[in-house]
């Protein structure tokens, strides 16, 4: 599955041919922007972060394969309470439980500056929880991935991994 010349679409192939993602793409607008998508572990479902600045939201579905046919079922936008200013981006799915994501918040305080608010999401219960208002993003293009941030899934899915900015960089 890949998001392939086109901020609009996502595409997926067998290794031959090209074809739209079933149904999502139905989801998404001539004019909306994908930002981002995430698989969970071993493919079975899928969140797309779709909009533009505050008005991103994010799709989840699941995936079926039947004989080389990939179709999407059960869409849904996910219910996710955000700041004022807040703009969602990035979801990860746990590696471990599918019912828990990780994602990014971009929030624009009063002195025009970005912080980066990393949460975590429970699906099933709609729960959500801060784990820090400062995650470090690679704004400057210090390392090799521009714009990344820097948070990732223990394999086992019972850790998440983060930088802050409170840490004292040269």
């Amino acid at each position: 599955i890949i998001q392939q010349d086109s901020p609009g679409r996502i595409d997926y192939t067998d290794q031959y041919h090209l074809t739209d993602l079933p149904k999502i793409n139905n989801w998404i607008k001539k004019d909306e922007v994908i930002d981002s998508f995430t698989l969970s572990e071993g493919a079975t479902n899928i969140i797309v972060c779709k909009g533009s600045d505050k008005n991103k939201i994010f799709i989840y579905g699941e995936i079926v394969i039947n004989n080389y046919d990939l179709n999407i079922i059960n869409l849904k936008t996910i219910s996710i309470s955000k700041t004022q200013n807040g703009v969602l981006q990035e979801p990860l799915f746990n590696p471990a439980d599918i019912n828990l994501i990780a994602y990014l918040e971009i929030v624009d305080n009063l002195q025009r500056e970005f912080e980066y608010h990393l949460h975590i999401h429970k699906l099933d219960s709609k729960k959500d929880f801060l784990l820090t208002k400062g995650l470090y993003r690679n704004e400057n293009n210090k390392i090799t991935r521009p714009n990344s941030t820097s948070y990732v899934w223990h394999p086992n899915g019972d850790y998440i991994f983060y930088i802050t900015t409170d840490a004292k960089r040269n």
